[in-house]
């Protein structure tokens, strides 16, 4: 098909414009795309080198996240986790609490030692190796699903406590109506093909997508957001609440005790947790686990006074939290639930065997 428009093409220039001047013409092309060629391979690898700190960005499709992820594979252990490998059964001795979440538990962009869970079991760890914090983050759950992995995977290891990572997200599940930005192709085929090879073509279409939110063309997220969940007694309001509450009555049928560390977004809050939007979330959130007697940590107030929030990011890209954001996050951990897991441990080898409400049963 190629070959036949350029046999018409040109004969048709020979007809309007004769040999020479045809000639001239193709010269003239063949310099444009020589030089556009030139210009964009050049601008790639100036994109590429400029951003050579870059480790992950927001989905791990991109090419920046595909070539860190290449050289720096996460390991899986065999449950399919982000975690070294451990027997199912419980060793003896050792008080072990399981740390259920998102990318946020999973540790995206960032080295595993680094992972809040991580420097939990080290600092627990530090008197005596009693402690052990197994981490079961996968990037992209949500409530719902962390719920499945509780009852599927969490439970058969016998945490004796259960820490669930969550985030303003985790009540929105897989809304297929959510409506997606334009793309800058008209092929989805390449527009893949270049997310995944190209630094310049994702810097190019991460801009096109915060135009078209600035000029409107798209539902601010916010906005959507606010749309969906702002009324409490919302369908979608209920339904993650009502996820919320599973979770809980589920470890309480197994008697492991629960608590929830809450993130909000990274992002400038000038001192007051009154400016993180979408701080409602969190709210409505708290609410549950004050109707269910949960231990729920408000991380809000220990982000709010770091400026600029990008000190708390894995990278200027990725606005998934960085070191500095889960060390801030081990800490606050420690402060509010050490004191009840140091009791707990004093007291395991003086207490019954634990054994699941007779009322409940796994499906």
């Amino acid at each position: 098909m190629a070959s036949v428009a350029g046999i018409l093409l040109t004969w048709l220039l020979l007809k309007l414009y004769g040999p020479a001047r045809t000639r001239s013409l193709y010269a003239s092309g063949a310099l444009l795309i020589v030089s556009l060629a030139i210009t964009l391979i050049s601008a790639e690898y100036i994109v590429r080198y400029s951003f050579r700190d870059i480790t992950t960005t927001r989905d791990n499709n991109s090419y920046f996240a595909r070539t860190w992820l290449a050289a720096h594979p996460p390991r899986k252990n065999s449950h399919g986790f982000r975690e070294r490998e451990f027997s199912i059964e419980k060793p003896e001795n050792i008080y072990r609490i399981a740390v259920i979440g998102d990318s946020f538990t999973f540790g995206q962009g960032i080295e595993e030692k680094d992972r809040f869970s991580n420097l939990l079991e080290h600092r627990l760890n530090r008197s005596q190796g009693r402690y052990q914090v197994l981490n079961f983050g996968k990037a992209g759950t949500n409530t719902a699903e962390e719920v499945n992995i509780l009852k599927h995977q969490v439970l058969d290891t016998s945490p004796d406590y259960i820490l669930l990572q969550w985030y303003i997200n985790d009540g929105e599940g897989r809304d297929s109506k959510k409506k997606r930005p334009w793309a800058l192709l008209p092929s989805h085929f390449l527009t893949s093909y270049l997310h995944e090879r190209s630094a310049l073509f994702y810097m190019l279409n991460s801009h096109w997508q915060h135009l078209q939110v600035s000029l409107g063309l798209i539902k601010k997220y916010d906005d959507y957001v606010m749309e969906r969940f702002g009324d409490p007694d919302s369908a979608p309001s209920q339904a993650a609440a009502s996820a919320l509450e599973e979770f809980f009555r589920i470890a309480k049928a197994h008697n492991i005790p629960v608590g929830v560390v809450m993130f909000p977004r990274l992002i400038d809050a000038r001192g007051s947790i009154n400016n993180y939007g979408l701080g409602f979330l969190i709210d409505h959130a708290m609410v549950v686990c004050r109707q269910h007697g949960v231990s729920c940590l408000d991380l809000r107030p220990i982000f709010a006074d770091v400026s600029p929030a990008t000190k708390l990011w894995a990278n200027r890209l990725d606005p998934h939290p960085g070191p500095l954001a889960n060390r801030m996050v081990c800490e606050t951990i420690l402060k509010d639930f050490k004191q009840g897991w140091v009791k707990n441990d004093a007291q395991q080898t003086h207490a019954p065997v634990r054994t699941a409400d007779p009322a409940y049963r796994k499906p």
